[in-house]
């Protein structure tokens, strides 16, 4: 007999099962991360507190949790935008590589407004030398604030 008919024809294991899958799904919610029912059937440390009426908990549990598919992606997920934050190069390639859809929707999911570009000396040199080019000097703090170098 399977887990899923156990449950159907006792009402009392199926009392236990909502209490242990809203258990999950609450701790899960809690890590940001949105489990079902479906996703919480699956762990065996859920299916034995069922049957035996014991707590959910424990090393065996907590190592479950952390390999279910939904939390190994946010897991990935949320060392992507951190290497992102630090301006990984390796994390900078991997968004690029994505279409141009799923960069945006990868940036409002993970609320990403900006992502800093590294800036080359050429680069700085080339503002610096733009704005020092202007001979009114007006112009030239303007030109300044406007490029970032001065605030």
């Amino acid at each position: 007999m399977s887990f899923e008919n156990l449950i159907c024809e006792d009402e009392k294991l199926q009392a236990r099962y909502d209490i242990a899958c809203n258990t999950v799904i609450e701790i899960a919610k809690n890590a940001g991360v949105s489990l079902s029912k479906s996703d919480v059937s699956v762990m065996p440390s859920v299916r034995l507190a069922v049957l035996d009426g014991t707590e959910i908990g424990g090393e065996h549990f907590e190592r479950e949790l952390r390999n279910l598919p939904a939390m190994i992606a946010a897991k990935e997920k949320a060392d992507h935008v951190d290497a992102l934050q630090r301006g990984e190069r390796d994390a900078h390639d991997r968004l690029a590589r994505m279409s141009p859809a799923d960069r945006m929707t990868f940036a409002r999911e993970n609320d990403i407004r900006a992502i800093p570009q590294e800036e080359s000396a050429d680069d700085e040199a080339a503002r610096l030398q733009m704005v020092l080019n202007l001979s009114n000097p007006a112009a030239r703090i303007a030109a300044a604030r406007r490029l970032g170098i001065v605030k």
